[in-house]
């Protein structure tokens, strides 16, 4: 190789060894502002099907989109790493049986109500207004097969309680 094939091909590495050094670093930032505390990488919703609340006596108290995690990938995840919800908005998680739950807020950057429904929907416990980022222990007082998060406050709003049931449908 001659004298300016040489300088040539150490260019054009020296060239793609900076791309790739800016790619890096680039993705590199973009995890730790996913991971700390007070900066939000805004997740985005999904809208997966529908539900509402209900009255023992069937009056609908309020019907929301949901977004569904059903799996373990989807059920750790949760609502990490979303900066807003709206209170037209929930996530449910189903598990595949009814047992008590225990759910904690890390990685969480809002306040939620925790609600935990048995197999047939009824809501057996809830946790209003939970502290955002906690690891905490939340347990539902019941076996539950779901559990419901909306935005805090949502509960004492709307007037959802114990013994209220949800009924969901996929899209």
């Amino acid at each position: 190789m001659t004298g300016k094939g040489k300088k040539r091909t150490f260019v054009v590495f020296f060239i793609v060894a900076v791309a790739v050094g800016a790619w890096y670093i680039t993705e590199s930032s973009k995890k730790k502002r996913i991971k700390s505390k007070g900066e939000t990488f805004e997740v985005p919703f999904k809208k997966e099907g529908s539900m509402a609340f209900l009255k023992a006596d069937g009056d609908t108290i309020r019907v929301l989109d949901i977004e569904i995690a059903d799996n373990e990938a989807q059920q750790a995840q949760g609502l990490m790493y979303r900066g807003t919800m709206s209170d037209r908005q929930a996530m449910i998680f189903i598990f595949p049986r009814e047992e008590p739950r225990t759910f904690w807020m890390k990685n969480t950057y809002i306040s939620l109500d925790i609600l935990f429904a048995s197999e047939d929907g009824i809501i057996v416990s809830m946790a209003p207004n939970t502290r955002p980022y906690s690891e905490d222990p939340i347990l539902s007082e019941g076996k539950a097969k779901y559990v419901i998060e909306v935005v805090a406050g949502f509960c004492a709003q709307y007037g959802v309680e114990e013994g209220d049931k949800m009924v969901f449908q996929r899209q």
